[in-house]
């Protein structure tokens, strides 16, 4: 069977892309994408062309645009050409020179499917892209979707050469005449990849001269496990977890009870940040009872809290709010608190949620602000003052809930309440006060 067929086979057996589908083709004027664009004119798909210039090999950079043009121009076929100032982006980012260049890139792709309503993204991944990628993963550590490497088809994405050889690309277009170009940074092994390609892949080949194939068949079986795996992984996270707006909780007793519990964590927690060795630590505290200790990443926090584990953001604002006239509402955390004067009745309804305090007694001005050290308040129902931070503690409220907590504060620095939990006994209505200071706490949309 030649390449043309096989190729043709592969979209309809993976059901990639049908004939009335609108192809968006990447072609950077090597032989893998030239070789790609020639077999899609050849089928009389459907396609349009984005040329990608990163303007980092020079006349080089120029050469390769030209080609595509031409090709382009021959076949008319509607050209996207775009050049790129990589190196500044690269320094503004942060990124390394190939994360800069593959986030301009598809950035810019994504653009032009939405502009053109394009269908799908077509790359010229080969199967030598696949060995290369499974080897890259295994040497720097990975998990199951590491092993699982390239897919055919993700989102708007499809790669339609994924079944074939870098060896039966070449041979191709020399075969049919195909001009391409020569990327002369690929033959360096100064990039982790190109060591792969050119020095490790070439081995394993000599142990075994299917290996390329046959990572093939390996990443599928391991798509396949993959998609399972993580069926699984949603039911325990169904199981373990407790989400809300503005924290999870992962219940650490359950979770210790599971075969892998340390495998478990990782995959709840390192969308957060967290990697596997924070995991065992995690776990080898909880075990040692440190209720209270906390892990961090740059965007998350985790605290131990008892038996459970609590995540959340890492950075929460402060408050300091001068009130000056009511009615004034208050949005913190995804809670809205609304404070109102209302004249005294009898008929208040107590439920949670709700604070009703003696605006009589109140001396102006107000203010609400976040907790401070050291601060105390005299809770209803009770004849002394305590510290807030040993009141939230007794009521077994977690540490970042704590950090969260807001006091209204009298003249005089007098705490009236601590909000959302308890107003101050010196505050409370009484049958003889005219107005009350009504708060309403409740969750934001």
């Amino acid at each position: 069977m030649n390449l043309l067929n096989e190729f043709k086979q592969y979209i309809q057996e993976e059901e990639l892309f049908e004939s009335h589908n609108q192809l968006l083709v990447t072609v950077s004027g090597g032989v893998d994408s030239m070789v790609l664009l020639h077999l899609l004119v050849e089928t009389g798909a459907k396609i349009q062309v984005a040329h990608a210039n990163f303007n980092l090999r020079g006349a080089e950079s120029e050469a390769d645009e030209e080609l595509v043009t031409r090709f382009c121009t021959e076949k008319n076929i509607h050209l996207h050409s775009k050049k790129f100032d990589t190196h500044k982006y690269m320094l503004s980012s942060g990124l390394g020179l190939q994360e800069a260049a593959r986030n301009l890139r598809y950035s810019w792709f994504n653009q032009l499917l939405q502009e053109n309503k394009l269908d799908y993204i077509l790359t010229a991944h080969h199967a030598n892209d696949q060995a290369e990628t499974l080897v890259f993963n295994l040497i720097r550590g990975t998990a199951v979707n590491g092993l699982a490497g390239i897919k055919n088809k993700h989102e708007n994405k499809r790669r339609p050469l994924l079944f074939a050889t870098k060896a039966q690309l070449t041979e191709y277009a020399y075969e049919h005449h195909i001009v391409f170009r020569n990327d002369l940074s690929n033959s360096k092994d100064m990039y982790s990849r190109n060591y792969i390609r050119l020095h490790v892949i070439p081995h394993l080949l000599k142990i075994n001269p299917a290996f390329v194939k046959q990572t093939l068949h390996f990443s599928r079986l391991m798509q396949a496990t993959s998609h399972y795996y993580h069926i699984g992984i949603n039911d325990s996270r169904n199981y373990l977890l407790k989400s809300t707006d503005e924290k999870t909780g992962i219940d650490l007793n359950k979770l210790c009870t599971e075969p892998y519990p340390e495998q478990l964590l990782y995959e709840f927690i390192h969308p957060f940040g967290f990697n596997f060795i924070q995991c065992t630590q995690i776990l080898k505290a909880w075990k040692q009872n440190k209720t209270g200790a906390v892990f961090l990443t740059q965007s998350h926090r985790a605290l131990l809290n008892r038996k459970e584990l609590l995540l959340e953001p890492k950075l929460f604002e402060k408050v300091f709010h001068v009130i000056n006239e009511f009615p004034f509402a208050l949005t913190y955390q995804n809670r809205v608190m609304r404070f109102t004067l209302q004249p005294y009745s009898n008929s208040f309804c107590f439920e949670p949620g709700l604070f009703y305090l003696n605006a009589d007694e109140l001396v102006y001005p107000l203010t609400i602000r976040s907790i401070e050290t050291g601060d105390r308040f005299v809770p209803l129902g009770m004849q002394h003052s305590r510290k807030i931070s040993d009141y939230l503690t007794d009521k077994k409220v977690d540490r970042f809930s704590k950090e969260k907590a807001l006091v209204l504060v009298q003249k005089e620095k007098m705490i009236a309440a601590l909000l959302p939990y308890q107003i101050s006994d010196l505050v409370k209505v009484k049958d003889t006060c005219k107005m009350v200071l009504v708060i309403e706490v409740e969750h934001g949309e």
